[in-house]
């Protein structure tokens, strides 16, 4: 243990006092504040935000989306975008818990790759995880077009803006 020194308060009895559970009112000094990493990040009830919409419509300018979204707002428990074959040209906000492909199941990034792959133009909303396998793996490797965002943004009815950085990936076939 490292030393320690609180002036009038012995070593030994310090080392006590830090090994139990209220050593900041025993000595008579205000108790810090600890923040664990799940305050820190913000873990939302839901995964499911709509896009904001100046950030939808500037992109639906410039590309023209069909009248599809492989994973709608409403939550319809009949509706798997991922199963579904997309349109053309796709806009992709998707639940962001199922970014990567499991062994079980397939992940959107994968998806849009896939639908990408079949001549389709898709445009994804993702958070900036340039840290993640599927990044490197399957937007770096295949030269896809990355917009990354300036600051974040307000999903939905959100007062408060995304824990997250955002990118825009755009998926074309060369």
């Amino acid at each position: 243990m490292p030393r320690l020194g609180i002036p009038g308060v012995p070593g030994v009895i310090l080392r006590k006092y830090i090994r139990s559970r209220s050593w900041c009112q025993d000595l008579g000094i205000p108790r810090p504040e600890i923040q664990t990493m799940s305050g820190y990040i913000a873990k939302s009830k839901t995964d499911t935000w709509s896009t904001p919409k100046s950030l939808y419509e500037d992109l639906n300018d410039e590309f023209n989306f069909d009248e599809y979204d492989p994973c709608p707002l409403n939550d319809d428990p009949d509706k798997d975008g991922l199963s579904e074959e997309w349109a053309a040209v796709t806009f992709c906000n998707p639940p962001y818990s199922q970014l990567k492909s499991t062994k079980k199941k397939l992940g959107w990034v994968d998806k849009a790759h896939q639908e990408c792959k079949k001549g389709k133009t898709i445009v994804l909303l993702i958070p900036s995880r340039t840290d993640t396998q599927w990044f490197h793996e399957i937007i770096l490797e295949n030269g896809y077009e990355v917009r990354f965002l300036k600051g974040r943004l307000k999903f939905g009815d959100s007062k408060t803006a995304a824990p997250f950085p955002s990118m825009v990936v755009v998926m074309k076939s060369k």
